[in-house]
């Protein structure tokens, strides 16, 4: 259900907490008896930050309230919303964020990113105060979870990390291979360039060898046998 907001309340929110004020009149609304119940808001924002709309998603018991993703969503993709705000009451006045708590914003948080609507704070209000997920750091802590990334982007993420790892090797090989070939040079030596690249080759493998990496993906960066490179295992 959406919230009838006065001229006033829709506004430019220069930071989530921002919101308290209205949703704070908001819940006060309500009779005493619906204050005893725990409400679940979504709070949408353009992208100039000005307020939208406030519409209640769930109204439950005196301890918690039912929230599913599609219908915290759906008005923000009608709307075109950039962001939202996710806010709820404890009737208990308790301001200290439940597993629960963490877990709905977690999951409502990776839902956000596949819609492209980021989610910019959690609150948890009473009459009197608030607790913000993102002022607390708890929401950067749980953008960091993987608990309801989708499989697909994890595995694209460790893909990812896995060629800049590769990237990385190989960087460093060329740096060593250039420089055990000055080296080299400096002596006026060709048996010591080809000395140098193989021991800086060598040196490369190893690395490698501990960081994990397969054999043959060593045997193709570095140039080294199989042989050799499996009795640096030694």
């Amino acid at each position: 259900m959406e919230i009838k907001l006065t001229k006033d309340q829709k506004k430019i929110l220069n930071k989530p907490s921002d919101i308290y004020p209205i949703m704070r009149e908001i819940l006060m609304r309500d009779n005493k008896i619906d204050r005893n119940r725990e409400h679940f808001w979504a709070v949408g924002l353009g992208q100039s930050l000005l307020l939208q709309y406030v519409e209640l998603i769930s109204l439950g018991g005196t301890k918690r309230t039912t929230v599913e993703p599609m219908n915290v969503f759906r008005l923000a993709v009608m709307k075109g919303s950039a962001r939202i705000i996710l806010v709820h009451n404890h009737p208990s006045e308790s301001l200290e964020p439940s597993d629960p708590d963490k877990n709905v914003t977690d999951r409502l948080y990776q839902v956000g990113k596949i819609l492209d609507i980021e989610v910019d704070d959690h609150l948890i209000i009473t009459p009197k105060a608030y607790y913000s997920f993102a002022e607390s750091g708890l929401l950067a802590e749980l953008a960091k979870s993987t608990e309801y990334v989708p499989q697909y982007e994890l595995e694209e993420r460790y893909r990812r990390e896995k060629e800049a790892i590769v990237r990385e090797m190989l960087e460093l090989q060329e740096k060593m291979l250039k420089d055990a070939l000055e080296e080299g040079r400096k002596v006026g030596l060709e048996q010591g360039e080809k000395a140098g690249e193989k021991k800086n080759k060598i040196e490369i493998a190893k690395n490698m060898l501990q960081e994990g990496f397969d054999i043959n993906i060593i045997r193709k960066l570095t140039g080294l046998t199989k042989k050799v490179i499996e009795s640096l295992r030694e």
